[in-house]
């Protein structure tokens, strides 16, 4: 087990704590990040986190980290089965040891790993209110009974019915999940917003110098995979679809093969010289400098499951945040619908390369191109911001911490 420490509350004030649980890395999850340090302006945070990836971000000083395990890359993950159990029973140790030592005021969980180990961990804490954000939805249905994933479906469903607070990315998945565990329960929605920036930032010189060649970027922020999980395949086909001198660039994690397959049907159709990928951006400034460059972005999950077809992705409202207009595949209601109500840009209408072909050209030909980036700019500003999205968290840690500390 790997514990590193990277940062104390230094602060002569002793302020209640808060313990969050997330097993995976915050900083590749900016709502995370940003809860975190958004709860460090009037608390203590003891943020316990799997040790997955690399860690850049300067945390507050009001934020101590506790990474778990021996450390993961990303894209591969090399531990044995009794390294993962190691790995997980050493997290729940810590989440309990931290609990305890620290006396907490609350324990909030990110992801579903993180809160099965935390309420296993505060078992003999009775008191310390549990806050769960339940942002990987999961239904029964959808999980075989011979995996292990069942069983840990359904120690989820156990302990949710005790948590003081419960809230989602996104208003379906919310009904559906407690449809399908028969439970009724306030929650809260929480959308997957980054925080409020009143300008927009300066772009990225690599996206700068696409630019200044005269090509116009359609842009696809996240994992590429194999295909089967996103329209990756058809986008890269459709682009024998697009205007003359636009490019489509791919920033996030990829394996070598995943890129290989990508370039080899780039090769296939010609079109290797208008396909570009860029490794994942953990420095979220140069993330938003990148996605600013864009003409257009993308959403392309294709609706397997209640988490891909309810999606509310962090990349689309990164898109809104910059004034990018976006494209999005109809059969994915929620955000379809969004994006058609506020006027922020078109859906496409099958996953098939001359659909989304067509689309693209429609949105880069549209005469309200502009007028859309505005409005995507200015929900972004009154509304779908980090800042707007997380007050009613904020304003429930609060009662809950002053109810059990007064």
């Amino acid at each position: 087990m790997l514990l590193q420490k990277l940062s104390m509350n230094s602060t002569k004030k002793k302020l209640p704590t808060i313990v969050v649980a997330y097993f995976s890395n915050p900083e590749h999850c900016s709502p995370t990040l940003d809860a975190i340090c958004s709860m460090s302006n009037n608390y203590k945070v003891i943020a316990i986190t799997r040790n997955a990836g690399q860690y850049y971000f300067k945390y507050p000083e009001n934020v101590a980290l506790y990474k778990i395990g021996p450390g993961v890359d990303l894209i591969n993950h090399p531990l044995s089965i009794c390294e993962k159990i190691i790995e997980y029973i050493s997290f729940i140790f810590k989440i309990h040891f931290e609990l305890k030592k620290e006396k907490a005021s609350l324990l909030f969980c990110y992801d579903t790993p993180a809160f099965i180990a935390g309420y296993i961990a505060k078992i003999f804490l009775p008191k310390i209110p549990v806050f769960y954000h339940q942002n990987e939805t999961v239904l029964f249905s959808e999980i075989p009974k011979s995996s292990p994933l069942y069983w840990a479906k359904y120690l989820e469903v156990v302990f949710i019915r005790f948590v003081e607070s419960l809230s989602f990315p996104e208003s379906n998945r919310a009904k559906y999940f407690l449809k399908d565990i028969k439970l009724k329960k306030d929650v809260i929605i929480v959308e997957n917003c980054p925080r409020k920036f009143a300008q927009i930032p300066e772009c990225a010189q690599k996206m700068y110098e696409l630019k200044m060649k005269g090509y116009r970027i359609i842009l696809h922020r996240g994992p590429i995979g194999k295909g089967d999980s996103i329209d990756i395949h058809e986008t890269i086909r459709s682009v024998k679809y697009w205007i003359p001198n636009t490019i489509f660039v791919n920033i996030g994690i990829y394996t070598k093969e995943e890129e290989k397959l990508c370039m080899q049907i780039a090769l296939e159709e010609g079109l290797e010289n208008r396909i570009m990928f860029i490794p994942f951006i953990a420095d979220q400034e140069e993330m938003f400098k990148h996605i600013a460059c864009a003409d257009v972005g993308l959403v392309l999950y294709k609706p397997i499951q209640i988490n891909s077809k309810y999606v509310a992705p962090c990349k689309l409202y990164d898109y809104f945040a910059c004034g990018v207009p976006v494209i999005v595949p109809k059969s994915l209601p929620y955000i379809s619908e969004m994006v058609n109500r506020l006027g922020v840009g078109l859906s496409y209408e099958e996953s098939t390369p001359e659909s989304i072909g067509k689309t693209v050209r429609e949105l880069l030909e549209h005469p309200d191109r502009e007028l859309m980036a505005r409005r995507a700019r200015a929900e972004h500003l009154s509304r779908l911001n980090f800042e707007a999205q997380f007050q009613p968290v904020m304003d429930n840690i609060k009662n809950f911490i002053n109810k059990n500390n007064g």
